[in-house]
């Protein structure tokens, strides 16, 4: 008993001794163990994650296993709200959809981690970005002055501006200049829908106007002088005084617009019960003329130099605006990129990861996955521009583009991309292009080349600050939650009924505006003047 108790003593001490396999405070891996961390998202696209590269490549490079679980976009609501009443958060929630104000509000009720000291110890990237922008720290920042997830940054002026494109092809067709103002284009839409825009011989098969959402709404309503660029529940400046856009004589011309566009069928009328993938069954056809889409080559499904078929589409006048104006978002996004279970074994390691992705590596990796294996670094071969690079996505056989590959075989979309830089890269070359260069660009890079040389680069239209986002004390988030979901769904419902004539704008827009009373607008407003005021120190 005595010698199997000291041999057993003496396995125990040389097991002391052994270095510890596990969490590395700098250097990579991170962990020198795989650990597995459960992950939970959403999707408008392929929900199998976890056969991706990127999903991969970070447990082989990194020693972290992501064991996602995807929903998509319409059951996600539904099931993170049964995932924090039964209390079976996964370690890490990857969501970007919802409002810092319900993070300060969920994270103040313990269900989410603080990240103050994980961010100090452990976050060295995030930590400069912060110092570097204080705007960054602000709006990840929550009423009770914890750290319950980042904010996204862009720091490219091509991602301030919201994006919609018309077909440049079908307006040299028919001989149609660029239209300047909202009247102008409802012109150009006129003949796309009636001379055959296409040139397909059939004059009836083209649609004027489509994929009417978020950004193509945000440009159309900023054309009619109200400079919030969030969709609905829009916020002014008045006299000094916070207002909802939505109950202004701007916004309802804008709604009589588009019922005229929606009755003189220029806008499609499958447009609000359309899927994403019903719409680009259009677009690939090449029978949309004005729509909005991350980029025209996404929309068809075609290569990216598809795009120089396209112009840039908004900074429209208006009897509302004199000037062609383009309302510039901050480059800070100020929604979640991502929240650790407040219970998780695995912080340090949650925290280094979302960490690797604000790195030079990490960007890339979360955007495009990996140089060599699934894209190359070209330096531009263009006369002064040589110092950029531009990244070429490969296109295995078996992928209709370089789109569908990144986006279902390397990296879900930019989910793991909180920090987009502009040095060295593609956005950097475009703001430091002339007119020549920017043509020889746009081959190699579409749409953000769209943006810089239709609205960046245009003396002509005005750069105006886009109205801020707010943030609310923990008492404010509180009681604005549920007023700011019931008030925003009203108002997303009567767009809809407004443009289509179920409910007539003239007859029905008292009602519209007693209706918001009723639903203590009022008091939701006290409630955005007073975080208005503190933000702009009034």
């Amino acid at each position: 008993m005595k010698k199997t108790f000291a041999m057993l003593l003496a396995l125990l001490l040389a097991l002391a001794c052994l270095p510890a396999l596990a969490f590395n405070d700098t250097g990579y891996p991170i962990s020198d163990e795989v650990v597995t961390i459960t992950v939970a998202s959403h999707s408008s696209g392929t929900t199998d994650w976890n056969s991706m590269t990127l999903i991969q490549e970070v447990e082989k490079r990194l020693g972290l296993r992501l064991d996602c679980t995807v929903f998509n976009e319409e059951a996600w609501e539904t099931q993170l709200t049964l995932m924090l009443a039964s209390d079976s958060l996964p370690d890490l929630v990857m969501d970007n959809a919802m409002s810092l104000a319900e993070v300060s509000d969920l994270g103040s009720q313990g269900y989410f981690l603080p990240l103050n000291d994980l961010i100090d110890q452990y976050a060295p990237n995030i930590k400069a970005m912060m110092e570097a922008y204080p705007d960054f720290e602000m709006y990840s920042t929550s009423a009770d002055g914890n750290i319950y997830t980042v904010a996204g940054i862009g720091e490219s002026t091509l991602g301030t501006i919201n994006r919609a494109w018309i077909n440049r092809n079908w307006l040299e067709n028919l001989g149609l200049e660029y239209p300047t103002s909202v009247e102008e284009l409802k012109n150009v839409l006129v003949a796309f829908r009636d001379q055959d825009a296409n040139g397909n011989g059939d004059p009836s098969d083209e649609i004027p106007m489509s994929h009417f959402t978020m950004h193509l709404q945000n440009l159309m309503i900023n054309c009619f002088g109200i400079s919030n660029t969030n969709g609905t529940y829009l916020l002014e400046i008045v006299d000094g005084k916070v207002v909802l856009g939505e109950t202004t004589e701007n916004y309802k011309a804008y709604l009589k617009y588009m019922r005229d566009l929606w009755n003189e069928n220029l806008l499609d009328h499958d447009n609000f019960i359309q899927t994403d993938e019903e719409f680009r069954a259009k677009a690939a056809e090449e029978r949309v003329g004005v729509f909005f889409d991350w980029a025209p080559f996404v929309a068809a499904g075609k290569a990216l130099d598809y795009d120089q078929n396209f112009y840039w589409l908004g900074a429209l006048k208006s009897d509302f605006l004199e000037e062609r104006t383009v309302y510039q978002n901050s480059h800070v996004n100020p929604r979640p990129s991502f929240l650790l279970n407040a219970k998780t074994e695995y912080a340090k390691e949650i925290v280094r990861l979302m960490d690797y992705f604000f790195s030079e590596d990490g960007q890339l990796a979360g955007k495009y996955g990996y140089e060599g294996m699934n894209y190359d670094m070209v330096h531009l071969d263009i006369p002064g521009l040589e110092e950029y690079g531009v990244v070429k996505i490969h296109q295995p056989e078996g992928y209709s583009s370089t789109e569908d590959y990144r986006n279902n075989a390397v990296t879900p979309g930019e989910v793991f991309s909180p920090y987009l830089p502009a040095a060295g890269t593609y956005h950097a070359a475009a703001m430091a292009a002339n007119a020549e260069q920017l043509e020889a660009l746009l081959p190699l890079y579409g749409w953000g080349i769209l943006v810089a040389r239709d609205c960046l680069s245009n003396s002509e239209i005005q750069k105006v600050d886009a109205f801020p986002s707010l943030l609310y004390t923990e008492e404010e988030s509180s009681e604005r939650t549920s007023l700011y979901t019931d008030i925003s769904l009203y108002i997303e419902s009567m767009h809809a009924q407004f443009i289509t004539g179920v409910t007539d704008i003239d007859a029905g827009w008292e009602d519209f505006l007693n209706t918001l009373n009723s639903m203590q607008l009022p008091r939701l407003l006290e409630i955005e003047q007073a975080a208005y005021d503190r933000l702009t120190g009034a």
